[in-house]
């Protein structure tokens, strides 16, 4: 979760720009759906027992791969304008830090806990062996945000490069931790899951976070996906048809001498990843869906404080482990995560956004060439 995994997409472009930053509604729907399938399969309760956890968790793929495409989207519009790194951290740390470090604070009071609390807010969740430990089970969920945000550390300066050598890296770079994730998951099955070596593993960049690299990928060749917006429908279908494919085998190989649960979920986040492609399909097409209602816009709008305040609130009402009703759970969900919103974030995002561009004014370098 899915940093979230919001994204500042305000800013408007002409036409005649290669890229822009104009807002895509559809996504803000995907990141709805994402946000729903994680909330619901962290359910735990007597009232609705036994929700898969295989599905509702490649929510956070559907997040993973919003973040790099709207991320790289984002840099390499601010690049062809001459805009910095500054502006861009400047407003990701605005829209991140404030809601996790209060998240991070209303758990340390209500729960307790020192350890794993400062993992998470140093985001090196990933390496705590102790990540799902039951004294960080209201912080677990952070391993996903300390992956986005090495991510952002690290990836847009690569963006610099000449785009021949872009394009190669961002695609290898998929392809590579792609193979890593199903190779380490499949070794996994030989060690044993509860070995520190697969635990480590299991959450870092370069295993978990390829679908940041496809969406990545599909930002800095979107000018020619806009131009044929038919090839990407037949991509859209072929990539959810093959993700479904690879689950059904998996799934009825379970008998096989070989363990293929790895491959299943490979196969999901294939599918998650059709699905992403169908919703731009459908931004460049304009072609009215579901995507666009206004409720789930609105879900997918708040759905940082969701994702950041499901665990803590799930575990005070019982709606995780506990006795209470699934529906306090996500009632209580809902009401912290639009108060923290409009309260809280929205006021912090629009002083970043000032701040930017301020900063982006004053100490704007030459713009770079992507076309070497």
């Amino acid at each position: 979760m899915p940093s979230k995994l919001y994204v500042d997409v305000d800013m408007k472009t002409s036409s005649s720009d290669s890229r822009s930053r104009d807002h895509i509604p559809e996504l803000d729907g995907v990141r709805g759906i994402a946000v729903l399938m994680v909330l619901l399969v962290h359910l735990k309760s007597p009232v609705i027992p036994g929700i898969p956890m295989g599905p509702g968790m490649h929510g956070v793929d559907l997040f993973f791969y919003l973040s790099g495409f709207l991320i790289t989207r984002i840099r390499m519009y601010e690049q062809e304008q001459g805009i910095s790194l500054l502006p861009f951290w400047i407003r990701r740390g605005c829209r991140i830090f404030p809601a996790a470090y209060l998240c991070l604070l209303l758990i340390w009071m209500t729960f307790g806990g020192t350890y794993h609390l400062l993992m998470a807010a140093t985001y090196t969740s990933t390496f705590d062996l102790g990540l799902f430990d039951d004294d960080n089970r209201m912080a677990s969920h952070f391993w996903t945000l300390s992956v986005e945000e090495q991510f952002y550390l690290l990836w847009p300066f690569f963006l610099y490069l000449p785009m021949r050598f872009l394009k190669f890296i961002s695609l290898f770079s998929c392809i590579g931790f792609a193979a890593l994730f199903v190779i380490h998951g499949a070794l996994g099955r030989l060690w044993g899951e509860g070995e520190d070596i697969y635990h480590l593993l299991n959450y870092q960049v370069f295993t978990r976070g390829w679908p940041l690299m496809a969406g990545s990928f599909i930002a800095i060749v979107e000018p020619s996906l806009k131009v044929s917006p038919e090839k990407l429908f037949r991509y859209a279908l072929a990539t959810l048809a093959a993700g479904i494919s690879i689950k059904i085998v998996a799934f009825r190989g379970k008998h096989l001498p070989i363990d293929l649960t790895t491959f299943g979920w490979f196969g999901m986040q294939i599918a998650m990843l059709g699905i992403f492609l169908w919703a731009l399909w459908l931004s460049y097409t304009r072609r009215k869906s579901f995507l666009t209602n206004s409720v789930l816009v609105w879900v997918g709008q708040i759905s940082y404080g969701l994702y950041l305040y499901h665990l803590p609130v799930y575990y005070l009402t019982g709606a995780r482990g506990g006795n209470g009703h699934p529906l306090v759970g996500l009632a209580g969900t809902f009401i912290l995560a639009s108060l923290s919103f409009y309260a809280y974030e929205r006021p912090i995002i629009n002083l970043g956004r000032r701040w930017s561009r301020l900063v982006a004014t004053t100490n704007k370098p030459v713009g770079l060439n992507h076309s070497g």
